[in-house]
């Protein structure tokens, strides 16, 4: 494939293909269409960026080596003199800042005839984005300077204001500017050299030039973009001289009928192949907005696809290939800057991607992703939905990311690096990926670190995951796990075995379905049952559970959970557990449950034959009170006191979930269940507390004050305090922390104690009742007659 300069797309001969055939064309000019943007490198906002595509222009000419400046890409047509016009519809930039160095060096260093000839080849550049942009190069290419071209022309007597305001003509002379610091530095001569700037033509004479084309291939507005500065340096770093793997890009490869470098086939794929799928999502983008104006002030726009997609990929890699520990790799300089929830980061240097780029494999692996995800992108997005929700759903284009969804990114990576893509097998692997990524704990990065690379461990077998899940090789990891995911790995590997079966796979599919289970069902196959008691428990298991936990409409009264409580045989499940009917509570419970058997449980009423039988069940545990073992002897009362408490009454309950009071915790001697966090909400559940409360409220005539939790008879705060007036004296009854019953009355503003007993020792409705009157009785016979008003 030819390469030409800036002049030969002026006035020469070249060759452009035409499917199989070569047609020679002389061409007479080339013309910016008003479609394209302003000119951009030379704004004094991209200085970083012009610089470093200066640096590389003269390093060229200065040492007389070639550059290539990659493809552009336009039509031919012809003008109304007849002549042959090249249109740019990808390269603009570039040919306006060679076109500005060829009219400075010329003007420098040619003389008579020689600068005749360059003069009237440079009139056949022009501009048609404005009239001013279009006379400003007419004008340029008659004149000549002497020292400083921008000031000598800005003091024209042709330059009028209009050009000032003309962001093309004003950046053609900051570029001037900046073309000459760099050409003073280097003090030689170099227009002969500068031939040697040259690039690929690639003709689109088959595609029709509508706005929408132009829109397409420039859907990168009017700034020079970030994509546009890292695709321009990956360009220069693929055939630096620095560069190790420089001779794996100069290397020909035939693409599109073409022999070409195959560096070029990789900037001609983001160019074509990639823009146009990632141009595709974008219009589907606007299709989804309804109303009108949000829909037009979306911006046309695909480089933040670019950008994010890169990124994520670089995280991937990134991660993949460290031997770092969790927190090294999350305080590495690389990861800091790609890891971003809210968008792609901002293109600043090149370093940290070629970092990257520059380990093996790594470019053909993304190129291959690319090209597979191009080829298939509809059923590929349609696959990686989760069969939980096939909704509308998160895309690989969209411009935010949780940590889920970076693994699911990176299990789509990896299949496609590693495979030919196929439907099935690719949505058998999707599914595992997705059960793995789903998991509740992967709320931080360290987990979702851990899960990329299980998920690079299983890719081994990606092509074809359920035969993998039979060989020793997988049963090898699942026997080197020490966490959480070896269970979860233990279920992949039964239901692998089953799904092969269209009966099993119905029913496993559909239990993978559920709101709340997300894939993890290992609650209900892991003791390996036949399909008709599988179909009944998740038949069962549907009715018991909805998404945000047990089913509100089987039972409002959190009727299953409580059931569960009920189960709960020593103290350490008690103290350990968390207390919260809630969808990420049972999650973990249904998931994890490595020590107690609350997963055994939830099965054995998932196997009973009717709902109905299961009603009945649960209520009947819900009457037995606890027989669970404490932490020695002489806390059997304390612990099962506590256990009943928690599971018996359903208004007790209800008032936890409500408020968040669902952790045990021992304070001064007594178990209380308190919301993390919070002083007030705590309540005593290991004594007979809350019945003497509850008492007293009728026999000492007591407003509950606030101290009721909901509409239960259970108390909150550790000491709990009411107030009584009587007559001109005012008193305190108190039912203290360390458990003792108090009345005091204050005396000259000094509370005085009048009465307090040990409560703590009441363990039935009749000790109750017994300590109550004589508690009455010491009143009467020992303190104050009148005090027997308290009851009244």
């Amino acid at each position: 494939m030819n390469k030409y300069n800036l002049i030969n797309l002026l006035s020469d001969v070249i060759e452009i293909s035409e499917g199989e055939t070569i047609k020679k064309v002389k061409l007479d000019g080339i013309k910016i269409p008003i479609i394209q943007r302003d000119y951009a490198q030379g704004r004094k906002n991209e200085n970083i960026i012009r610089n470093r595509f200066l640096e590389a222009l003269f390093d060229a000419l200065e040492n007389n080596k070639e550059l290539e400046l990659d493809f552009v890409y336009g039509s031919i047509i012809m003008n109304n003199n007849d002549e042959n016009v090249f249109l740019p519809l990808d390269g603009q930039q570039r040919l306006t800042t060679l076109y500005l160095l060829y009219w400075f060096v010329g003007n420098k260093e040619l003389k008579d005839q020689e600068l005749t000839n360059l003069r009237k080849k440079l009139l056949g550049f022009t501009y048609a984005t404005r009239t001013t942009a279009t006379a400003f190069c007419e004008k340029l290419a008659e004149i000549s300077f002497n020292e400083d071209p921008s000031k000598e022309i800005k003091k024209s007597y042709w330059f009028h204001k209009r050009f000032e305001k003309d962001p093309t003509v004003i950046a053609m002379l900051n570029m001037l500017d900046a073309i000459k610091i760099k050409y003073k530095e280097i003090n030689k001569p170099l227009f002969n050299n500068l031939n040697k700037l040259c690039f690929y033509i690639l003709p689109l004479d088959g595609f029709e030039l509508t706005d929408e084309l132009y829109i397409k291939m420039n859907a990168r507005g009017k700034q020079l973009t970030d994509f546009e500065n890292l695709k321009a340096d990956l360009n220069n770093w693929m055939i630096s001289d620095s560069n190790k793997m420089k001779e794996n890009f100069q290397k020909e490869i035939t693409y599109n009928n073409l022999s070409i470098p195959y560096y070029l086939v990789l900037l001609s794929k983001i160019d074509n192949t990639w823009t146009n799928m990632f141009w595709n999502q974008l219009l589907k983008v606007k299709e989804t907005i309804k109303e009108k104006e949000n829909r037009n002030k979306l911006k046309m726009v695909i480089d933040p696809f670019f950008m994010n997609f890169i990124s994520r990929y670089i995280i991937n890699t990134h991660i993949l290939g460290s031997t770092k520990t969790n927190l090294e790799i999350e305080l590495s300089i690389t990861f800091r800057f790609f890891y971003n929830e809210a968008g792609n980061p901002k293109y600043n240097s090149f370093e940290l991607y070629e970092e990257v780029f520059k380990q093996d494999k790594v470019i053909e692996n993304l190129e291959k992703t690319l090209d597979t995800l191009a080829q298939n992108y509809e059923e590929i997005a349609e696959i990686i939905k989760p069969i939980w929700n096939k909704g509308p759903n998160w895309s690989i284009t969209d411009e935010r990311i949780n940590q889920q969804q970076r693994i699911l990114f990176c299990g789509i990576c990896l299949y496609l690096e590693k495979n030919t893509f196929e439907p099935t097998y690719f949505a058998n692997w999707i599914r595992v990926v997705w059960n793995l990524a789903i998991d509740p704990d992967i709320r931080s990065i360290s987990p979702m670190i851990n899960t990329m690379k299980l998920i690079k461990e299983l890719s081994i077998g990606s092509e074809n995951i359920y035969a993998y899940f039979a060989t020793q090789e997988f049963q090898d990891i699942i026997n080197n796990r020490k966490d959480f995911f070896k269970t979860q790995l233990e279920e992949e590997k039964i239901k692998a075995s089953l799904i092969i079966n269209p009966n099993w796979e119905e029913y496993i599919l559909k239990g993978e379905s559920h709101p709340l289970f997300l894939g993890n069902i290992g609650f209900l196959i892991n003791d390996n049952p036949d399909i008709d008691l599988f179909k009944k428990r998740i038949e069962n298991a549907f009715l018991l559970f909805d998404y945000s936990g047990s089913n509100k409409s089987f039972s409002k009264q959190h009727d299953l959970f409580r059931y569960l409580i009920s189960k709960f045989s020593t103290w350490n499940q008690i103290e350990n557990f968390i207390y919260s009917d809630s969808e990420n509570n049972w999650r973990l419970i249904l998931r994890r449950d490595t020590d107690y058997k609350n997963k055994h449980y939830i099965k054995e009423i998932c196997s009973f034959k009717s709902i109905d039988k299961i009603k009945e069940h649960i209520t009947a545990a819900l009457l037995i009170e606890s027989s669970a073992t404490g932490w020695n002897a002489n806390s059997l009362f304390k612990v099962r006191k506590a256990h009943t408490n928690l599971y018996f009454y359903a208004d007790f309950c209800s008032w936890m979930q409500k408020t968040g009071a669902n952790k045990i915790k021992w304070l001064q001697e007594h178990i209380y269940i308190v919301r993390p966090g919070a002083w007030y909400d705590k309540v005593m559940i290991d004594c007979s507390r809350n019945e003497l409360i509850t008492l007293a409220l009728v026999e000492f005539k007591l407003n509950s004050e606030g101290k009721q939790c909901g509409n239960s008879m259970f108390f909150k705060e550790e000491n709990i305090k009411f107030t009584k007036h009587i007559g001109e004296r005012l008193f305190v009854i108190i039912f203290g922390a360390t458990g003792y019953f108090t009345i005091k009355e204050k005396i000259e503003e000094v509370w005085t104690e009048i009465i307090s007993e040990d409560y703590t020792q009441i363990n039935t409705i009749d000790e109750l009742r017994i300590f109550m009157n004589n508690y009455k009785s010491k009143l009467e016979t020992n303190v104050d007659k009148e005090l027997l008003r308290l009851f009244e």
